[in-house]
C-alpha cells in the first residue's frame, strides 16, 4: 500500500497483522469469533442515518462551485451567476 491505514506508524506493523493468520485452523475457537467479531454491531431493523458531508469535512457542494468559478472566470455560466449572488446574500 502507499499509505498506511490509520493505527499504524510503520510499514512493518502493517505487515505484520497482515501476514497473521486469523482461520480457526491456526487460532483457538474464542480467538477465533474475536478477530472476526464486526467492529460496530447495530440491532436489526435499526435506521443507520447517513454520513453529511460537514461532518467529514468535505466543502458543501455551492462552495466547490464558487472555487471553479474563481479558477476559470470565463466560463462562468448563468447558473453559477444565481448561485454567487444567493452565496453573497447569505
Amino acid at each position: 500500500v502507499r499509505v498506511l491505514p490509520y493505527p499504524f506508524t510503520h510499514h512493518r506493523q502493517f505487515e505484520r497483522t497482515i501476514q497473521t493468520p486469523i482461520g480457526s485452523t491456526w487460532n483457538t475457537q474464542r480467538a477465533f469469533q474475536k478477530l472476526t467479531t464486526p467492529k460496530v454491531i447495530t440491532k436489526p431493523g435499526h435506521i443507520i442515518k447517513p454520513i453529511k458531508a460537514e461532518d467529514v469535512g468535505y466543502r458543501s457542494s455551492s462552495r466547490s462551485d464558487l472555487s471553479v468559478i474563481q479558477r476559470n472566470p470565463k466560463r462562468v455560466t448563468t447558473r453559477h451567476k444565481k448561485q454567487l449572488k444567493k452565496n453573497s446574500a447569505d
